[in-house]
């Protein structure tokens, strides 16, 4: 049976109600952590709305509901309070990559930690990455990536912890897509559920893995 929070949520959605998807997500982030409320709630309501995606209204109610999310989620990172002293890691998803509201999802999540999120958002050209490393005195860097990449952004992704001083963290739908070579190289994948693998980046910067502000 499902949460009756889900069933609000699909409601609104299918009325096209941001009003009331902005009071039920403040509703329940008040007694959840943002990891239980993605796994709980988010995560079932994505899974239904891409189940009816070819239904009637099936198309605008996914896009209604994903732009209403990126938006939610962006106002989170754009407003992130962090300690001077935090670790911080830069979120980015690769060049041709342009899905990113799962790497929002694990910028909040682990914001909630208390790592600082230098946010460069989609279609980031991989070359770059070191410059924005110096400049922002970051101590990690974490890649989404939605769709299997061209050959050329497959081959700069799998390189790019051997170029980098920190590590490099590569998660998404399409992070099994890259071969081996990425792990040999020093590269993490991140294939498990949002919490363990933020609980993994989280240990491994040295930070709480189970702390949540």
């Amino acid at each position: 049976m499902k949460k009756p929070e889900i069933n609000s949520f699909l409601e609104a959605i299918y009325s096209f109600d941001k009003a009331s998807l902005n009071l039920l997500s403040r509703k329940i982030l008040v007694s959840e952590r943002f990891e239980s409320f993605f796994t709980d709630i988010l995560e079932p309501v994505l899974d239904e709305l891409g189940a009816s995606w070819t239904s009637s209204g099936g198309i605008a109610r996914e896009h209604f509901f994903s732009n209403w999310l990126r938006s939610i989620l962006g106002h989170m990172v754009a407003n992130q309070v962090t300690k001077q002293s935090a670790k911080k890691i830069i979120c980015a998803c690769p060049q041709e990559s342009h899905h990113e509201i799962g790497l929002l999802i694990f910028s909040v999540a682990m914001m909630n930690k208390g790592v600082g999120i230098v946010y460069l958002g989609a279609n980031h050209p991989v070359n770059q990455l070191e410059y924005v490393l110096k400049q922002a005195n970051a101590h990690g860097v974490a890649l989404s990536l939605h769709l299997e990449p061209s050959r050329t952004t497959h081959e700069a992704i799998i390189s790019l912890p051997r170029k980098l001083p920190v590590p490099v963290f590569l998660g998404g739908k399409a992070c099994r897509k890259i071969n081996t070579s990425f792990t040999k190289n020093g590269g993490f994948v991140l294939d498990k559920e949002l919490r363990e693998s933020c609980d993994f980046v989280a240990k491994y910067l040295g930070v709480d893995a189970h702390k949540s502000i």
